[in-house]
């Protein structure tokens, strides 16, 4: 059974990187900020990406262990952070072995299969999620559409 809840927590995890990620990366590479601050610390991209969920994980502990109200981001968006880095670390793996013909070496768009990414076990027989892709435009748009009325009233 599909978890129509956990696609639209991938879409907006999609829109979150999307609109961030055009005031952080250069055109020609989507890690670009994660590299220059692992060079600027002398730490691997890895750990970046490590030290970004870790602050992310002390912000949602902090939070939720106290009567604190959040000041500027929600729980929520917080949460949503935190996936996108996890998900990036991952993503980052793939670009960091693109045309290195090595067996980590996926092309984006490809559905990684147990034997080019052996720490993410996803079958090669998966469907392809054209539902869940029109499912996630329709929301992306209701979304559009709400942000717009909003900016009417407003």
């Amino acid at each position: 059974m599909r978890n129509p809840w956990f696609n639209d927590v991938l879409a907006l995890m999609l829109q979150t990187h999307d609109r961030k990620n055009h005031d952080y990366a250069t055109d020609k590479n989507p890690f670009s900020n994660f590299e220059a601050a692992a060079q600027f610390a002398g730490v691997s991209v890895q750990t970046v990406f490590d030290v970004l969920l870790g602050v992310k994980q002390a912000r949602l502990a902090e939070l939720t262990s106290t009567t604190k109200e959040p000041n500027y981001e929600s729980i929520e968006d917080t949460r949503l952070d935190r996936a996108v880095y996890a998900a990036l670390a991952v993503a980052y793996e793939a670009y960091r072995y693109s045309g290195t013909g090595s067996p980590y070496d996926v092309t984006p768009g490809q559905m990684w299969e147990e034997t080019v990414y052996p720490l993410m076990v996803i079958p090669a027989q998966v469907e392809r999620f054209d539902q869940e892709e029109v499912g996630f435009k329709r929301l992306l748009e209701a979304q559009e559409m709400e942000r717009a009325e909003h900016d009417d009233d407003a």
